[in-house]
């Protein structure tokens, strides 16, 4: 997903804040949350070609959340309709990509695992884990990694795809984008939703919309 503004990211009573394209994430202190596509060890792992998702996610402890985001309101300018279309003319196409994106990030979890439990100073803490206060979580990036990795394990993992998109576009009427999400939840296999303003989390992620006075600008990925 392409950032225009500066990403910006931050912790502010009990709420992790991210603003990112055009986008704002408020997620409650339900969660720890990483910005996965920004974070040091995907940088790594994305040079063995692997994709990233926008954000993972450990929730109330017990369910890792993948969370992937699309935002194709109307933004920046009018023009680049047509290669919008194409993507909402093409559901599948864009469903192997998204797929693509979970199966790769969970992979991601287990390298990033694995790198962890080579370091010796690391492995005391494994067998320890249910011991350590949820309060210590949030102040350490190993243990968030350690966690996620047991909670594949367990099988205690959600998708999310979070899209956002007009009402209806120049030569695209709702009747169009409502069938493109049907179409899409169908053939992505989700234990998700296809909207950003409702999904399993409502009450722990608010997303706002920013600036949404101003659509004179276009679309991006």
């Amino acid at each position: 997903m392409t950032c225009i503004k500066e990403k910006k990211e931050e912790k502010k009573g009990g709420k992790w804040l991210f603003e990112e394209s055009d986008l704002i994430f408020r997620f409650n202190k339900d969660w720890i949350i990483k910005k996965y596509d920004a974070h040091q060890y995907y940088k790594t792992i994305s040079g063995l070609g692997m994709k990233g998702v926008d954000f993972i996610g450990i929730y109330q402890y017990s369910t890792v959340v993948f969370i992937e985001v699309k935002n194709y309101r109307i933004r920046y300018s009018n023009k680049g309709f047509q290669r919008l279309y194409d993507v909402f003319d093409h559901p599948g196409a864009l469903a192997e990509k998204i797929q693509q994106k979970f199966s790769d990030s969970a992979k991601g979890v287990i390298v990033v695992h694995n790198f962890l439990n080579k370091r010796w100073w690391l492995k005391p803490i494994f067998p320890l884990l249910k011991r350590i206060p949820y309060s210590k979580w949030t102040k350490s990036d190993n243990l968030f990694w350690i966690r996620s990795r047991e909670l594949i394990r367990l099988g205690k993992v959600k998708n999310l795809l979070l899209i956002e998109t007009e009402d209806a576009y120049p030569d695209y009427s709702a009747k169009n984008i409502h069938i493109f999400k049907t179409k899409l939840q169908k053939q992505i296999n989700p234990n998700l939703l296809i909207s950003a303003q409702d999904h399993p989390f409502k009450k722990a992620l608010s997303i706002e919309i920013l600036n949404p006075s101003n659509r004179n600008q276009t679309v991006t990925d």
